[in-house]
């Protein structure tokens, strides 16, 4: 695959052997990446450089034209290599354009005119913000080098980030082309190697589906999809590679590769831009470390459910205010007291939550003292541990164990306590659904329409810092502890129709019956994200009227940082388009018959048939059926309105980073370091790093469900078992199967997919429009109160939450069952 290239000194288009240290920096981090392998006499395939251009002329595509016949006029790849990329502070991985198998010289072309422009695109501009790099910094170069019809192909870290010895090098292969791997399309075969001798310390080998080829998307053939991709004797010379790369450029590197043919080739070579194995390594020290102060003397299981599906990785500032809101002392804590509990008050400080490595985790130990500080409530450690999936959305279990000294003296108060809250809590669900929707939030909303129209500019810096706190404390005190209670109130009464339908059918018919039942539940219309944007994509709605309805609602909306839709309008619009295209009438279960204009006791007479008890029997569980329509409903207006507070707060964070000159970076900041912007403090320093201990953080893998007695999970990938069948909870019924559409964030979908099941981490109004387009629901996370199901069963959509490491272990476009009533998902083979 040699080429001899014509020399084109001083010409706009240089071949990898003209690019010596001298032109490294007119050529951009990849370009000068892959020409420093070149000359360094590994196997590079062929390729050249183009050097910044303006628009093409037609010198430009004869020049491209006879570079292209030099390489052989077949399939190449087509890549960015913007100055600073491929950089030790900055990759830039997947922000420009990638064109891989172009062929032809029109669409060689065409590849390098889209490369180029893709420098400009709002998430390449977002990248270079967050690394502090100005756009002036960064041009672009396209790189065009002759593609390898790979058998298989790989990455590998010459030095494993995760190994604090620096032993041993971390190597991934599957069959095919790279992509496969880069895209997350399949789980890789992967191998630990001893640096020195190239012996496999470890292997793991994956179910590999699928593989991509020069044709696209292709089947693995049955008797390859177990079987390593790679004998012993390529694994010794990749190792032998990977000492060659680091020899040549003194310092780790993360490397791409292929074998074609039996022969390795080199396709990229970049520095590992994440911190250090050794600073990784004392982080994750320092962490446990932490973690074991906080735990409890009989075991603690931290778990991220509920808040941390839609928090799943907060910014100092959003975590230092929301912590205090998860609190005995915030609205969660107040929420608990108002309806007779008596929580520990060591919460008021402590709070019920942890973070973890950078992300939100409930702590059981504390998390079971909200209710009564002088009963045992408790998790069971051990029934947890030999089943992790229970510590997502538990119920405590009294542990006369855990009970603290003058327990039985107690006892007697704390069981009158007891009593009293119960008697409260059926008293207050009659009549708050009415109080709430009627008097309270109309009240709060009146407040944040005013707020809204009162301009920050004027404020002085102490008095802008003044009302941020109280808008902090409106939404997150005075107006959450009311705004959650429809949750206690619905999930309280969907607990006890699933147990009285239990006495009639089995646990699993009871389940799924309880859910079908409460399909229906929706907000109020004016709070009905869903519904709000269906009526504006038929035109229904005009676009002032809406944004004034769910301009304070967005993607990510938990995360202070991120833009609300009244902020960032093309969001929206975006998503007014896909839902106009896509609509075939009204949207699944919009047009059923609401909940509240049905019988509870004739849907439940109807829906239990031969086996219905007499009507006696019947009403307490149509009663329990009712609240449990009424609450889900407003449980999702309530979040809808304490949103509009929360915008509020957004509004003046915003605003404080606009006058401190931090911008965004003062999401970086906690809350209690706002007050020293006011005195003129330079917080610059502080808020780079934040960024980079956050990222270091972030980079540590962590486990869904967290166990004192086994800290060294942290850091450990989660195990998985590799098997086609997987189980988790199910949240809406109903069973589908359709190809699998995995996505991190809903602009990762297609806007022209559908039928897919979508396959995603958790959901909040971001996804509406693309559940229109889906079949079925499957979340990482999620239980059955959560944002995802109650709109999955809304749109009829089966769904099946609760399975950890859900995105890795199944492969883009698989074909997926969904049974949403059994709670199972199974991975159909070609």
């Amino acid at each position: 695959m040699s080429t001899e290239p014509q020399a084109s000194s001083g010409s706009r288009l240089l071949w990898f052997e003209e690019i010596d240290e001298s032109r490294a920096g007119r050529v951009g981090g990849k370009a000068a990446n892959l020409a420093r392998l070149t000359r360094a006499g590994l196997p590079v395939p062929p390729g050249f450089c183009l050097l910044p251009l303006g628009r093409e002329t037609a010198e430009d595509s004869v020049l491209l034209h006879t570079a292209y016949e030099r390489l052989g006029s077949g399939r190449v790849a087509v890549r960015s290599s913007a100055t600073a990329e491929d950089s030790a502070e900055a990759s830039f991985a997947g922000q420009q354009e990638t064109f891989l198998n172009v062929l032809g010289h029109e669409a060689l072309l065409s590849a390098v005119g889209r490369c180029r422009d893709s420098i400009h695109s709002a998430h390449a501009r977002a990248y270079r913000e967050r690394q502090g790099i100005p756009d002036s910094a960064v041009a672009m170069t396209v790189v065009v080098q002759r593609m390898v019809d790979s058998d298989v192909s790989g990455v590998l870290f010459t030095r494993d980030p995760l190994d604090s010895s620096g032993e041993v090098l971390r190597l991934e292969a599957s069959w095919g082309l790279g992509e496969a791997i880069v895209s997350g399309l399949v789980t890789p075969d992967s191998f630990l190697i001893d640096r020195g001798t190239g012996e496999v310390r470890q292997r793991s080998i994956a179910q590999k589906l699928r593989k991509v080829t020069q044709e696209g998307v292709v089947p693995v053939p049955e008797a390859q999809r177990g079987e390593p991709c790679l004998p012993d004797s390529v694994l010794r010379e990749l190792r032998d590679l990977a000492m060659k790369v680091e020899e040549v450029y003194g310092a780790p590197q993360d490397v791409e590769w292929a074998l074609a043919q039996g022969r390795l080739w080199l396709l990229q070579a970049r520095p590992i831009t994440v911190s250090g194995a050794g600073e990784r390594e004392q982080a994750r020290q320092e962490e446990i470390a932490r973690l074991r102060g906080l735990a409890a003397p009989q075991g603690t299981v931290w778990s991220r459910y509920s808040l941390a599906e839609v928090l799943p990785e907060p910014l100092p500032m959003t975590w230092s205010i929301v912590r205090r809101f998860m609190s005995g002392s915030g609205g969660y804590g107040l929420m608990y007291r108002d309806l007779g509990y008596d929580p520990d008050p060591d919460l008021d400080k402590q709070g019920v939550m942890d973070l973890i490595c950078g992300r939100p985790y409930y702590n059981l130990s504390r998390e079971a003292r909200i209710y009564f500080k002088d009963f045992p409530y408790d998790y069971p450690f051990a029934a947890l541990k030999a089943d992790p999936r229970k510590a997502i959305y538990p119920t405590p279990e009294t542990n006369l164990g855990s009970a603290r000294s003058g327990f039985w003296l107690r006892l007697p108060k704390t069981v009158l306590k007891m009593t009293a809250a119960d008697r409260r809590l059926k008293a207050l669900r009659e009549t708050f659904h009415a109080v709430f929707a009627e008097q309270l939030a109309p009240a709060f909303l009146a407040e944040v329409e005013a707020a809204r129209r009162q301009p920050l500019n004027g404020l002085g810096f102490e008095d802008l810092l003044q009302r941020l706190e109280e808008w902090r404390r409106r939404t997150l005190n005075t107006f959450a502890r009311e705004s959650l209670k429809p949750s206690v109130f619905a999930g309280l009464a969907l607990d006890a129709l699933k147990r009285g339908l239990a006495r009639y059918l089995s646990e699993a018919e009871a389940q799924a019956l309880s859910q079908k039942l409460v399909a229906g539940a929706r907000p109020a219309p004016a709070a009905d994200t869903n519904h709000c944007l269906a009526e504006a994509a038929a035109g229904r709605l005009g676009w002032e009227e809406l944004l004034r309805r769910v301009g304070h609602r967005g993607s990510e909306e938990m995360e202070l940082a991120k833009p609300r839709w009244r902020e960032s309008p093309e969001e929206l619009r975006a998503m007014l388009n896909s839902l106009a295209q896509h609509r075939a009438g009204a949207p699944r279960g919009q047009a059923r018959e609401a909940d509240e204009d049905r019988d509870p006791l004739t849907d439940l007479r109807e829906a239990l048939g031969a086996s219905a008890p007499p009507e006696a029997q019947l009403r307490p569980l149509a009663e329990e059926l009712r609240f449990a329509r009424t609450y889900l409903g407003l449980r999702e207006s309530g979040k809808h309105w304490m949103m509009a507070g929360y915008e509020e707060i957004r509004r003046c964070l915003v605003e404080v980073g606009r006058r401190s000159g931090l911008g965004d970076g003062v999401f970086l900041l906690e809350y209690g370091e706002l007050s020293d912007l006011a005195t003129g403090a330079d917080l610059s320093e502080l808020v780079a790093e934040r960024r980079r201990n956050r990222d270091l953080l972030l980079s540590i893998p962590c486990p869904r469900v967290l166990f004192s007695d086994d800290l060294g999970m942290v850091g450990r990938p989660e195990v998985t078992d590799g098997q086609p069948f997987l189980s988790g909870a199910a949240v809406a019924s109903g069973v589908v199967e359709g190809p699998a559409l995995v996505a991190r964030r809903p602009e990762e979908v297609p806007e022209d997919a559908h039928g897919f099941v979508l396959v995603c981490p958790s959901t909040d109004p971001g996804w509406s429009a693309i559940f229109l387009r889906a079949r079925g629901l499957v979340m990482e996370t999620g239980g059955v109160l959560s944002h995802g199901a109650i709109v999955a069963r809304e749109f009829g959509l089966p769904a099946v939450v609760n399975l950890p490491g859900l995105l890795d272990r199944i492969p883009q476009g698989a074909r997926l069952r969904v049974d949403g009533d059994l709670g199972t998902v199974a991975i159909l083979t070609e």
